[in-house]
């Protein structure tokens, strides 16, 4: 019963460890943790799918060697973040490298822990592929940007009226303002639709 028992505690964690794996390839995230005194660094093998490293072998096992993956504009605050040590967790934003040059948005989460054994911190954190979610981003900010002006258009304006239509009671009413350019058309007639368009751009910046 002793033995059953055990191995179906092992299961359940082989099961739990197979999940987290599978988690961390659809967010694209490594896991890592640094022992501050003795400059030990441990990476996961997600590390190398997300730096694309041919071999797990290449995993960098000291800072330095994790700097090699950092950007040379946040290798200061990458280094200040894994040796400042803390006892909340922080967020960095980040820029890393690919093996391949390739320059690529990350954020490292830290936190750190005092050691089982002795004195000392350790840092446990994960590094995580920001690709994806900024270019989701930059689509929804096209969807919904004039690409002139870089004004908040149509799309923004009727998910507001919708949404404040929900919200409010049938008796309520609803109020905006609608601002006109006077004499515009003169300006493009005269001047041309380039003088035109940077008329719009500096209106837009002064309405913001």
């Amino acid at each position: 019963w002793s033995v059953l028992s055990q191995r179906r505690v092992l299961e359940h964690y082989l099961d739990v460890a197979a999940r987290l794996r599978q988690m961390q390839q659809v967010a694209w995230v490594c896991g890592l943790e640094y022992d501050v005194d003795d400059d030990l660094l441990e990476c996961d093998p997600m590390f190398a799918s997300v730096f694309g490293i041919n071999r797990t072998l290449d995993l960098p096992h000291t800072l330095s060697g994790l700097l090699a993956f950092v950007s040379a504009e946040d290798r200061g605050r990458v280094t200040e973040a894994l040796t400042v040590g803390g006892v909340q967790s922080r967020r960095w934003r980040l820029h890393c490298l690919r093996a391949n040059g390739e320059v690529f948005p990350a954020e490292l989460a830290l936190e750190f822990r005092a050691r089982e054994i002795g004195t000392g911190l350790i840092a446990n954190g994960t590094l995580r592929d920001l690709s994806e979610e900024d270019a989701i981003e930059a689509l929804r900010r096209r969807a919904d940007t004039d690409p002139l002006t870089a004004l908040p258009n149509r799309n923004v304006l009727t998910r507001l009226l919708e949404n404040e239509g929900d919200r409010r009671k049938p008796a309520q009413g609803l109020a905006f303002h609608y601002i006109d350019l006077d004499d515009f058309k003169p300006v493009n007639d005269t001047h041309g639709h380039l003088f035109g368009d940077e008329v719009l751009r500096v209106v837009a910046e002064r309405l913001r």
